[in-house]
């Protein structure tokens, strides 16, 4: 078998206009799986088969990145927020937690 390596320079990239769209409410929480990192991802629920429709935080799906690639998602966020006036409140946790967020 032929070992793959990565082209030099810039790998391009390519849009799939088919891939699907998530919404979450929440990034409900973190683990560090032995070299990368997942995230639990979360929504609220209406019942509406009850008359006061009682609301429900279920999961709605878990993303597993590289360490790398969980670093450049949260680096580029912050800075995503910051450019657009929506940088978050407080610092990082810097307790080693697996589990840091914005406090």
């Amino acid at each position: 078998m032929a070992s793959q390596h990565a082209p030099p320079g810039p790998i391009p990239f390519l849009d799939n206009p088919a891939a699907p769209d998530v919404f979450a409410t929440n990034a409900t929480g973190f683990v560090n799986l032995g070299g990368a990192i997942g995230i639990t991802f979360e929504t609220l629920k209406v019942h509406h088969g009850e008359p006061a429709g009682a609301l429900t935080r279920t999961v709605i799906g878990r993303v597993v990145m590289p360490i790398g690639g969980a670093q450049a998602l949260a680096v580029g966020l912050y800075n995503f927020l910051a450019e657009n006036n929506l940088t978050p409140n407080g610092r990082p946790k810097t307790s080693g937690d697996a589990t840091a967020s914005f406090q």
